[in-house]
């Protein structure tokens, strides 16, 4: 558990946490480690944990019929893998695959959830972290579509943004 909290205290998502809240979820987290080419998680399974990445690369992957797996993003050492633990209905949004040799601290949701039902300080802190992984991973998912779809022709009906033709409707109605 020494070896976990020094860690915690290192890792940059928990700079500046507490190390009472440290030592809370220390207790019961486990050191990981997957080899390349190992599936973490799959899409619509039960996300059941919270993963600190020491060091390794791990891709996000979404399954796209007839196609196979687009990565959405990669996640590097000093990251963190998963957010869906957080929010119901708890299941994955995507496939995670550990690209190279990963090493990996894993936090049960469970002991998460309790702790965050208990301490609202920690809660906050909490989400305010994994808000920011949310962002970023939307962020991601926005880019890797605008990347796939860029050369795909926009129907003529389409060619304005449905807010742009929402203003020139009220516009309309007020003349």
């Amino acid at each position: 558990m020494e070896n976990i909290k020094k860690v915690l205290q290192q890792h940059p998502f928990f700079i500046g946490f507490p190390l009472d809240d440290l030592e809370l979820i220390a207790k019961e987290a486990t050191e990981v480690n997957f080899y390349a080419g190992e599936r973490i998680f799959k899409e619509g399974d039960s996300a059941d944990t919270f993963y600190l990445i020491e060091n390794g690369l791990i891709a996000l992957e979404l399954p796209v019929a007839n196609y196979g797996a687009v990565t959405v993003e990669y996640i590097h050492s000093d990251d963190v893998l998963g957010w869906s633990w957080l929010y119901p209905p708890f299941l994955w949004h995507f496939d995670a695959r550990a690209r190279q040799a990963t090493k990996a601290i894993a936090f049960p949701s469970r002991l998460m959830h309790e702790i965050l039902e208990k301490d609202l300080e920690f809660a906050y802190r909490l989400a305010k972290r994994v808000g920011l992984v949310v962002i970023n991973r939307l962020q991601a998912t926005r880019r890797r579509l605008l990347e796939a779809t860029a050369s795909f022709p926009l129907p003529e009906e389409k060619k304005r943004p449905d807010w742009q033709v929402l203003i020139d409707h009220v516009k309309d109605k007020s003349e």
